[in-house]
């Protein structure tokens, strides 16, 4: 793949899905964010209440491109869940942080805060000038600024739904984004109406990562869709997540698929995997 034109900074997160080696100093930022983590596991059955993703029986609930997504029902989930089930996994977050590293992002943008852990990592990223992450969920919005307020202050949590939160952000940039990550409203609608109102305001060069993209057919559709956009250099289909490069609006794509590794995400055991 590297041989094949992706970038090259790019080796070190792929090298960390295929080893899971660190060293220290990226050791020492997971535990602290693991220990942010902990803390909200500890508080146990006390509930909260989150939208959940419109797609979570497996259906579309639209498939006409370029309507506008509608949230998915409100329910209540314990604060244990929300760190050990629905936020990232320690894994994931340590390959998001690695990217931050990796492609010297300073401009952020999260659509998806839940309790913060995601934002955590991609805040820990030693170039990080400033991240923005949009939640719907007021109880989580107030989660997620607790726990990244324990890794930087060069931060913002928008509560809002998605569309009204980028209608109020997107003006606002004082620079391109340098790093996308959408975690929410699993539907092909949602991901590729958002990820239209965004190119204006990519660099080239910078990556787009949607997660959960073999949540259902329809998610997956839309990924396979996106990975074709003009524009995008480079799409990975990682197995959890879709990464993309963005090359310009004149860029053809080259697609790179690793969905071996869904199926050994599925069976709980990737390569390298420790319990």
């Amino acid at each position: 793949m590297l041989h094949d034109g992706l970038p090259p900074h790019f080796r070190i997160p792929l090298l960390f899905l295929l080893t899971k080696k660190l060293d220290e100093r990226d050791l020492s930022v997971v535990a602290k964010i693991e220990a942010i983590r902990g803390e909200i596991a500890s508080r146990g059955n006390a509930e909260l209440e989150i939208y959940t993703s419109p797609s979570s029986d497996g259906s579309p609930r639209m498939r006409l491109l370029g309507e506008k997504p509608t949230p998915g029902e409100v329910h209540k989930i314990s604060l244990n869940d929300v760190a050990t089930t629905v936020s990232i996994s320690q894994h994931w977050g340590t390959f998001l942080y690695l990217c931050a590293n990796a492609f010297r992002a300073r401009a952020i943008l999260e659509l998806g805060s839940c309790a913060g852990i995601s934002g955590c990592y991609l805040a820990a990223g030693k170039n990080c000038s400033k991240l923005i992450t949009i939640e719907g969920s007021p109880a989580l919005a107030a989660l997620a600024e607790s726990s990244i307020c324990k890794i930087t202050d060069h931060f913002v949590v928008e509560n809002a739904l998605f569309d009204k939160g980028l209608d109020k952000i997107l003006p606002t940039l004082e620079e391109k984004l340098d790093l996308v990550y959408i975690d929410g409203q699993h539907e092909r609608t949602a991901m590729l109406y958002y990820f239209g109102r965004l190119t204006p305001h990519l660099n080239i060069g910078s990556v787009v990562l949607i997660d959960d993209i073999h949540w259902s057919p329809d998610i997956l559709e839309g990924w396979q869709t996106l990975s074709k956009w003009n524009g995008m250099a480079h799409s990975i289909n990682l197995g959890r997540c879709g990464m993309g490069i963005w090359g310009g609006q004149t860029a053809k794509p080259k697609n790179y698929d690793f969905s071996f590794y869904t199926d050994l995400w599925k069976r709980g055991k990737p390569p390298g995997y420790q319990q």
